[in-house]
């Protein structure tokens, strides 16, 4: 949802994330599990070894750029706040960093808009910010310690109520993400969809790699007074989500309603 995410893949070394297990009510197909990452709806199938091993094939195996982030959430479901400043070797060896249970119930309401055309294996953007990172490159260093900041605001922020203030954290993520990747990376269309997002009076990040963007309404840039803090004043009339995605539809993207999923 916000900060790290799986769109930051291998750079684990004090980066914070909070990632939310989701399902999307799409008016045309009902409830359905929302796959765009790390809007992941899930089970908590796994254990914190089984993570290590499902990371080790998807990086050692298949020489996939990935990180613990999207794991993790599959394993908690709700709503994490991840630190992985200290990675804690403690449990038979195996790293892991600092995963926090967040009430999903303190979210305001979320949207997605979305590719149906988009996807893809993401490591393939991944692939270069991870070995810049790991080579000092001072401009990924900076950004992934940025990121982390922005997580950890929205942990107070959504600790607080103070909603008014998740939008402008939404817009530095996704400016940290354009600068760290680039615009060839981030692409053209993608970024249209941001654009397009706050055209309609909404902030937006990417979900994951690319082909989605989770949506709040900006209420403090359009009032301008930023003084919004009322969840409720966040959410969409039937009447006003359909024009909304009637707006995005004109332009070949979907747009809907993302619930939390309670953890299991």
């Amino acid at each position: 949802f916000l900060g790290g995410g799986g769109a930051y893949n291998g750079c684990l070394e004090g980066l914070r994330s909070v990632e939310v297990a989701s399902i999307v009510l799409h008016p045309k197909s009902g409830l359905w599990p929302c796959l765009f990452n790390p809007l992941l709806f899930s089970t908590r199938c796994f254990f914190i070894r089984d993570l290590e091993v499902v990371l080790d094939v998807e990086t050692k195996e298949l020489g996939i750029a990935a990180g613990l982030q999207d794991r993790v959430i599959q394993v908690y479901g709700g709503l994490v706040h991840m630190d992985f400043t200290v990675m804690d070797p403690s449990n038979g060896g195996l790293s892991h960093g600092l995963y926090t249970r967040l009430d999903p119930s303190l979210l305001p309401p979320l949207y997605l808009a979305f590719d149906t055309d988009a996807g893809g294996e993401s490591g393939r953007a991944h692939s270069d910010v991870r070995a810049r990172w790991n080579a000092g490159d001072p401009l990924v260093k900076e950004g992934m310690a940025a990121v982390a900041s922005l997580a950890d605001g929205l942990k107070n922020a959504l600790g607080t109520k103070s909603y008014h203030e998740i939008p402008a954290l939404m817009r530095a993520n996704f400016g940290w993400r354009r600068r760290m990747y680039g615009d060839a990376v981030v692409g053209e269309r993608m970024i249209g969809l941001i654009e397009l997002a706050r055209s309609l009076g909404f902030a937006a990040k990417f979900t994951g790699s690319g082909g989605a963007v989770v949506c709040i309404r900006d209420l403090a840039s359009q009032d301008g007074t930023g003084a919004v803090s009322a969840a409720a004043a966040f959410d969409l009339s039937q009447e006003e989500e359909n024009s909304v995605a009637r707006a995005f539809e004109a332009h070949g993207f979907e747009f809907t309603k993302i619930l939390p999923a309670v953890a299991l």
